[in-house]
């Protein structure tokens, strides 16, 4: 159906990758389709948290790494004056996501994609799989809350408005 074509299309445009090189890939660099896909995701748990929650799952990966890439303690904000945050709307729009996974369908934070994909039927497998996550160290469960702790931190009051609904303070 077209709404899981555009959830595998989201997924992919999560995944950021350094240059853009690969006309298969779905993955992206450019930073406002990351955002895009992020807000599309988020939509899809509000609106359908059932059929979302593979594709939240396939993406979490990507997710964490956004999420990590914002982190304070990085240092990728050196260059920043004080009124100028660069990056904060994509850590953002991840923490929302993250939000509304979590309160919708939190199975997606927890579990792998392959588990939640119970009567999907081979064109979904194959759609939503088409993007690998980043190896290693985002591919945990606890990434994403890790990403989301570290984002108390973050210069942008948004940002670390949004961390604290995530971890729940």
């Amino acid at each position: 159906s077209a709404g899981r074509k555009l959830l595998a299309l989201a997924v992919g445009w999560c995944a950021r990758i350094s240059s853009t090189n690969s006309s298969t890939s779905s993955a992206t660099a450019d930073p406002r389709l990351r955002r895009a896909a992020m807000q599309t995701l988020g939509l899809a748990v509000t609106a359908a948290p059932r059929e979302a929650a593979r594709a939240v799952a396939t993406a979490r990966p990507h997710v964490a790494s956004a999420l990590h890439e914002h982190d304070p303690e990085n240092g990728d904000d050196e260059e920043d004056d004080d009124d100028t945050v660069r990056g904060w709307q994509t850590a953002y729009y991840a923490l929302l996501l993250v939000e509304k996974a979590a309160a919708r369908c939190p199975e997606a934070l927890t579990s792998d994609a392959s588990s939640l994909s119970a009567g999907a039927d081979d064109d979904d497998r194959i759609a939503s799989d088409a993007v690998t996550g980043p190896a290693g160290r985002f591919d945990a469960p606890d990434a994403v809350w890790a990403g989301a702790q570290a984002l108390l931190l973050h210069r942008h009051q948004w940002v670390q408005h949004a961390a604290a609904r995530v971890v729940g303070w």
